[in-house]
């Protein structure tokens, strides 16, 4: 098991591991938004069964960033 501890971290160890995430509200919006811009989004605008939109860029530090919109879930 991988221990992951935010408080430990120091800059130099490296950002391949570190994902922040926001929740936001009109996300279909803000993707064409970054898009538009050219934002270096890593994955596109997607919609999971259990509830959930997202997206994830890469910011200039390189650090993940996801945002994530609480939506109804999928119901077969």
């Amino acid at each position: 098991m991988v221990e992951r501890d935010l408080e430990r971290w120091q800059p130099g160890q490296g950002l391949a591991d570190l994902i922040v995430v926001f929740a936001a509200t009109g996300l279909a919006a803000e993707y064409e938004r970054l898009r538009g811009e050219g934002a270096p989004i890593t994955i596109p605008l997607r919609r999971e069964p259990w509830g959930e939109l997202l997206m994830q860029l890469v910011d200039p530090n390189g650090v993940k960033v996801q945002l994530t919109e609480w939506i109804s879930p999928i119901t077969h």
